[in-house]
């Protein structure tokens, strides 16, 4: 008995050690990138040939992706968009060596929507930029390659990518307004891996009046603003933190274990509120304790606030207000946060500077705790990330 009890001890390790390497069917154990405690030294920024005040504008478009030190703002490489193409959003790994690049290409022909209005039809293509700062021939500090797993459908339309730590996962919600109904432009979330090519599509069924239909996720616009929400992973990369919205925002996590295709089955809210429900902005820290949401209390023409701040994801209480600014276009947007939240950077882009309360153009700069210092920052910058 001793010998055979002996023997299960050590099957049962041996199973357990081989279900930890994946060698066991069952739930797999997806890839996981670094954990980032510190700023990264580098990061890519799109930058727009006529630089705008603005970000993520519907108009803003950059002619190139330029590889930039975090500390000093010295500009290590760059790559220029592929014609006809310009890029408008990018997304980073955790290695601070990955990037996934949105580009689009000039609009055709406007497309009707609902025979009452019409959207712009625009070619978008994903593209893959792997940096290698410490090169030594200038040519090889930055490669920009095609992504032909990860092809877009010529009816959707990219409203938020987020690429996982590792770099195997993009993340990407659109919308479809060949499927408008009235108001409702209906949207999807889609995994795409990288590395095999498979893709992996939740959408979101609202029903009402005995009628069931696809509803929009996030801020459900037919603009196209890839950068005007945001997804993001947690470092385990079995979540994804998305905005439900549109009509009242709900924070939920995505669980890409799970079985389905219906985006709220699969996917849990987080106990968060706040006294303006509609935010604009959500992003999670990747140990998955913390939420950055950004927000404003505007209404029609009145003056308000626009609110960030950081709560707990387990509890929804507010753990600390950054910044509350009034008379301003939007408060800061969160490019990019280490695991724990404790460091983060953030990005504003003033519209106007009203009474001399802001100062006009851009800036970004590090919270470390409470403290801010900011850092070089180019102009016309439409998007950045670490």
């Amino acid at each position: 008995m001793v010998a055979v009890a002996a023997a299960i001890a050590v099957l049962a390790i041996t199973a357990g050690a081989l279900a930890v390497a994946g060698a066991l069917p069952g739930r797999p154990t997806p890839p996981t990138g670094p954990i980032q405690t510190n700023v990264p030294p580098y990061y890519v920024a799109l930058l727009a040939s006529q630089p705008s005040p603005g970000h993520y504008s519907v108009a803003a478009r950059a002619t190139v992706a330029a590889v930039r030190a975090t500390s000093t703002g010295a500009e290590i490489a760059s790559v220029s968009a592929p014609g006809p193409y310009a890029f408008v959003s990018v997304t980073a790994a955790a290695d601070d060596r990955t990037f996934v690049l949105l580009a689009v290409g000039p609009s055709s022909v406007k497309q009707p929507l609902n025979g009452l209005s019409y959207y712009s039809s625009y070619v978008q293509r994903f593209f893959l930029l792997h940096i290698n700062p410490t090169a030594l021939r200038p040519a090889a500090r930055a490669q920009l390659t095609s992504l032909p797993r990860a092809g877009i459908a010529s009816e959707l339309y990219v409203q938020a990518m987020a690429l996982s730590p590792s770099g195997r996962s993009l993340a990407v919600i659109f919308t479809d307004p060949s499927r408008a109904i009235r108001a409702n432009i209906p949207g999807q979330l889609t995994i795409f891996n990288l590395a095999t090519g498979t893709r992996r599509t939740w959408i979101r069924t609202i029903c009402a009046y005995g009628r069931c239909a696809r509803g929009p996720i996030g801020l459900g616009s037919i603009v196209f603003d890839p950068g005007e929400i945001q997804l993001s992973w947690t470092s385990d990369e079995r979540s994804v933190l998305f905005l439900s919205g549109p009509e009242g925002s709900q924070l939920r996590l995505l669980d890409l274990d799970a079985a389905g295709r219906e985006l709220i089955a699969d996917s849990s809210p987080l106990p968060v509120r706040t006294a303006y429900p509609n935010w604009t902005d959500a992003v999670i820290t990747p140990d998955g304790k913390s939420v950055f949401i950004q927000y404003s209390t505007l209404s029609g023409n009145a003056v308000g606030r626009n609110i960030l701040l950081r709560v707990s994801a387990t509890t929804g209480k507010t753990a600390h207000v950054i910044q509350v600014l009034r008379n301003a276009p939007s408060s800061d947007y969160v490019l990019w946060t280490n695991n724990d939240g404790s460091k983060f950077i953030v990005f504003r882009a003033n519209f106007f500077a009203p009474l001399g309360i802001l100062p006009a153009g851009q800036t970004a700069g590090i919270y470390s705790g409470r403290r801010y210092a900011p850092i070089p920052w180019p102009a016309g910058v439409v998007d950045a990330a670490w």
